[in-house]
C-alpha cells in the first residue's frame, strides 16, 4: 500500500489497481493532553480492577437524561483503618457494589467512569495479568499497562447517595446453596423478559 499526503487535508492510498483519496486532519489538531497525571497515581492488580468492572457493568443505566448514572462510581471507603476501593453502578432499578482492599494509602478523588471506557478496559484487561497504573487529574483518567495507555474523560456529575437505599436493619436474610440457586435462576431467565436491557 502506498500512502501519499496530497495536502494537509487529503491523503491518497494506492494498492494494485485501487486508488482512494481520503480526508484527514492536521497532526497539530490531534487532541494530545498536556495534563500532569503523576500527582494522583496508584497501582492496582489487573484482575482486581477487572473484577470491579465486571461485577458492576450490568447495572449501568442506559438513560441518557441521567448521565451521572451511565457509568461506574469509584471512591474510597475506610473500614477498620483499611482503605477500600469501592465501585458502584445503578440504573435505579438494580444496584451493584463491588469492593477491593487497597494495600497503599492513596489520594484518590471520587470519579464516575463512562460506560464506553469501562467496556474498552474490560476488553483490554481480559488477557492481561499484571499491574495497572491508574492516575487521574481534574476531569480525565489514565490507565497504563502492558505497553498500552488508555485515557478517558470522566462523567461530570454527582452520583446519588446510594447508602440511603440500602436497608440498615434488615431482618429478612436467606442463606441458600449457590449452585442450585444459579440453576433455578437460569431456568426462569430463559422465559423472562427484562425490558431494561
Amino acid at each position: 500500500i502506498n500512502f501519499n499526503l496530497v495536502n494537509e487535508n487529503k491523503i491518497n492510498l494506492e494498492s494494485d489497481k485501487s486508488s482512494f483519496n481520503l480526508n484527514c486532519l492536521k497532526a497539530s489538531e490531534f487532541p494530545l493532553t498536556d495534563s500532569d497525571f503523576n500527582e494522583n497515581m496508584f497501582v492496582l492488580n489487573s484482575k482486581k480492577l477487572l473484577k470491579l468492572l465486571n461485577k458492576c457493568k450490568s447495572s449501568i443505566s442506559n438513560d441518557e437524561t441521567r448521565h451521572y448514572l451511565s457509568g461506574i462510581f469509584f471512591h474510597i471507603n475506610e473500614m477498620d483503618n483499611k482503605k477500600i476501593l469501592t465501585a458502584v453502578a445503578t440504573d435505579s432499578h438494580r444496584m451493584a457494589i463491588s469492593k477491593t482492599l487497597l494495600l497503599d494509602d492513596i489520594n484518590f478523588e471520587p470519579i464516575i467512569l463512562p460506560k464506553k471506557t469501562i467496556f474498552q478496559l474490560c476488553s483490554l484487561l481480559d488477557d492481561y495479568d499484571g499491574d495497572v497504573k491508574i492516575s487521574n487529574v481534574k476531569s480525565k483518567i489514565k490507565f497504563e499497562f502492558n505497553n498500552t495507555i488508555l485515557m478517558s474523560k470522566l462523567i461530570d456529575g454527582k452520583f446519588p447517595n446510594y447508602f440511603q437505599v440500602i436497608p440498615k436493619e434488615n431482618q429478612k436474610k436467606l442463606e441458600i446453596d449457590l449452585k442450585p440457586f444459579l440453576t433455578s435462576v437460569d431456568r426462569v431467565a430463559s422465559v423472562s423478559l427484562d425490558k431494561k436491557d
